[in-house]
């Protein structure tokens, strides 16, 4: 289960929604399937992480966009060059005073890429960003399954509850947004 590290401005947002709905700590645990306690923690910031699909399940019945804690999940990745690259990007970097080695990167890119004595600081730049790459995509793949699982979840929720065939009515909605674009090509 993926948690989510809790910022001051999810809470405060969490605290703004509850108020503004006029519902009670206790009501909110009870719908999102948390104890009073728990929810209790994360509104006063004693919990430092919470798992996803709770603050999904905050969210839904809050009525909070769960964007406010996917752009706080998003985690800063690393990369390290070896001793020798790095020596030589703050070379450029002094020599040509740049502010920092992302300038000396960018610098060696575009005006060096065609010296020889290079070759290595661009395949170790080009390992960097395919390296970069992947995680970024791996995440974001990760995060899709997981999303996919909950709305999944949530639709079979629905179907329990109110009796109505989710792929029946998806199905229906399809062939009406189908003639409605006749339609307007006509």
């Amino acid at each position: 289960m993926e948690k989510i590290k809790i910022e001051d401005k999810i809470i405060s947002a969490i605290k703004a929604a509850r108020n503004e709905i006029k519902m009670s700590q206790a009501e909110v645990a009870k719908k999102v399937d948390i104890s009073v306690q728990s929810y209790k923690r994360i509104e006063l910031g004693h919990t430092k992480r919470v798992d996803r699909e709770v603050l999904n399940r905050i969210g839904i019945v809050l009525g909070i966009n769960e964007n406010l804690w996917i752009e706080s999940s998003s985690k800063p990745f690393t990369y390290r060059i070896s001793k020798e690259l790095r020596l030589y990007l703050q070379q450029i970097q002094q020599e040509n005073d740049f502010e920092n080695l992302s300038d000396a990167i960018s610098f060696c890119l575009r005006e060096n890429m065609e010296n020889k004595n290079l070759t290595k600081v661009r395949y170790e730049i080009e390992e960097f960003f395919e390296n970069s790459l992947d995680k970024t995509f791996g995440r974001t793949i990760a995060y899709l399954k997981k999303d996919i699982a909950f709305k999944n979840g949530l639709l079979e929720k629905i179907q329990e509850e109110t009796g109505i065939d989710i792929e029946e009515y998806s199905r229906k909605l399809i062939e009406k947004d189908i003639k409605t674009k006749r339609a307007e090509k006509y």
